[in-house]
């Protein structure tokens, strides 16, 4: 509930506007009733205030659906999950609001903010992607398992950049001081 009650904060608490706000959202159905209950909560009402649009498309679709949905007329918010619905919204889209659900990407590293304390543009949202934790992760399995000698990790080549490289930074020097593997 606090997350969509953080991206509730994207819209003002003023109920009373006149004409019904178009937001479109492109997530799964969970996201959409967690949104619609927050928006709720602050006085905004589907049919109402909002004219809500849900969309669930694949990555492969995202950039053509939301051609789609803007050449159809302005959009007052749109609300995306993932960092490729995020990039293509932001090409196809540059002037409309967008409230960002994307837990995979370095929203500064990603170019999707400027900073985290000014982030300037018209992009907000939530972002859990730490990619220092990472090397957090390394420097715990070695505390736990001081004798470990190699260790695999698995991410997404589309989104988990960050976290690779963080992980392979982190392990380069704790690899560098093992001793050589007996033969």
């Amino acid at each position: 509930m606090g997350t969509a009650l953080t991206l509730a904060g994207a819209w003002p608490s003023r109920a009373q506007e006149r004409r019904a706000r178009r937001v479109v959202l492109y997530a799964t159905s969970d996201l959409l009733k967690l949104v619609l209950e927050a928006l709720r909560e602050r006085g905004w009402v589907e049919g109402r205030t909002l004219a809500f649009e849900w969309r669930r498309t694949g990555e492969e679709q995202s950039e053509a659906r939301i051609r789609e949905d803007v050449a159809r007329g302005p959009i007052d918010v749109m609300v995306v999950a993932g960092a490729n619905r995020l990039r293509a919204a932001m090409r196809v889209a540059p002037g409309t609001p967008i409230v960002a659900l994307d837990l995979e990407s370095d929203p500064v590293k990603s170019g999707f903010v400027k900073s985290l304390g000014r982030p300037g543009g018209l992009v907000t949202g939530i972002w859990m992607d730490l990619p220092e934790i990472a090397g957090k992760q390394l420097q715990f399995a070695r505390d736990v398992v001081p004798d470990v000698a190699r260790v695999g990790i698995v991410w997404d080549d589309r989104v988990g950049g960050p976290q690779l490289a963080e992980a392979q930074s982190a392990a380069t020097p704790q690899l560098n001081e093992l001793p050589p593997a007996a033969e």
